[in-house]
């Protein structure tokens, strides 16, 4: 860590402070006042490896990442935008991701705001959040109003790809919903999906309307 640091009777004031991490770059910038709490922001070319978790997830990814940490010693938030490539999270492959996601100290949870995940020529929206306080549970909506069969197939890889006659090769457009819900670790998680395409193809023939 590097970089001024002024300390007075308000409290301690961040100026461009340097921080690097194994494969990240960040800078600081703002104030922890001794009476309000916490008000500054910090950023910048981050691989999401160093920090490994995110509500006890591993999450991969690298890119830019910006934070502004405010509120109370007792009621701290935080709040991310984020523009990650390469994305992984809750075993899901997210692609290129972009959008907000605030971390909610009390009662220690994460909302995700119209996050939008890029995966091929797909895109998919993201809202909801994950609690980890007393009770770890899960609660997202993922919309995908124009997508393709094969970039959600590579989405959801984990959920399938112990299925041996699921057919990886379909290949079409679809309109595909899906709820994730349940606790933290795996065999508790439930995904329900809607979907509805049209054309698709499969080993030569033509599937019209799902």
């Amino acid at each position: 860590v590097e970089g001024p640091i002024r300390i007075d009777t308000v409290g301690v004031h961040l100026e461009d402070i340097a921080a690097n991490l194994a494969h990240s770059h960040f800078t600081a910038n703002g104030v922890v006042d001794f009476k309000k709490g916490f008000d500054f922001e910090a950023g910048g070319r981050t691989s999401l490896i160093d920090i490994g978790e995110l509500a006890e997830q591993p999450i991969r990814g690298e890119g830019e990442i910006w934070a502004h940490i405010h509120g109370p010693t007792n009621r701290l938030f935080i709040d991310f935008d984020a523009d990650i490539k390469n994305t992984s999270y809750l075993k899901l492959n997210l692609g290129e991701l972009t959008g907000q996601v605030i971390w909610d100290d009390d009662p220690n949870r994460l909302l995700f705001k119209n996050l939008v995940s890029k995966v091929g020529t797909s895109r998919m929206e993201v809202n909801g959040q994950i609690d980890v306080g007393r009770v770890e549970k899960i609660d997202l909506k993922v919309e995908a109003p124009k997508a393709n069969t094969r970039d959600l197939t590579a989405a959801f890889d984990f959920l399938v790809k112990d299925i041996s006659w699921f057919p990886r090769l379909l290949n079409g457009p679809v309109t595909a919903s899906a709820t994730i819900q349940g606790g933290l670790k795996t065999e508790r998680l439930a995904v329900i999906a809607q979907i509805r395409g049209n054309g698709w193809e499969y080993l030569g023939e033509t599937i019209k309307n799902i």
